[in-house]
């Protein structure tokens, strides 16, 4: 797989088509069944997002260990480090995700790390 301009070349990406598969396969439902779950959770996952604000910062914690989250950020003043400028940036949402210490823990189970001499 190439990797586009400015990302990494990555050996796995799950694709929608591919994780609604996967999901078939170990519940039993239709591919067609899981592209719309994975579209429903799409649309709750950005408009629980876009609910963040400067006071109260949104997340949403899957019971795997993985937290979605984001904090709402003002429009503030910051320096251009090119030319040393004040320029006030927009207000915007930024996002992030976090792994629980027991969801590393089941990744590094899972796959055996082989050192190397």
């Amino acid at each position: 797989m190439a990797a586009k301009k400015g990302q990494k070349d990555m050996e796995r990406v799950l694709t929608k088509y591919e994780l609604s598969r996967l999901l078939a396969e170990k519940t039993g439902f239709y591919i067609h069944n899981m592209a719309t779950v994975l579209d429903a959770l799409d649309e709750i996952i950005v408009s629980n997002m876009s609910t963040a604000t400067e006071d109260n910062p949104s997340e949403i914690r899957l019971s795997l260990g993985f937290v979605f989250g984001g904090r709402y950020s003002p429009e503030h003043e910051v320096r251009d480090p090119r030319t040393q400028e004040k320029v006030i940036t927009p207000a915007k949402f930024i996002p992030y995700a976090k792994f629980s210490p027991a969801f590393r823990k089941k990744i590094n189970k899972k796959k055996k790390i082989s050192k190397k001499k």
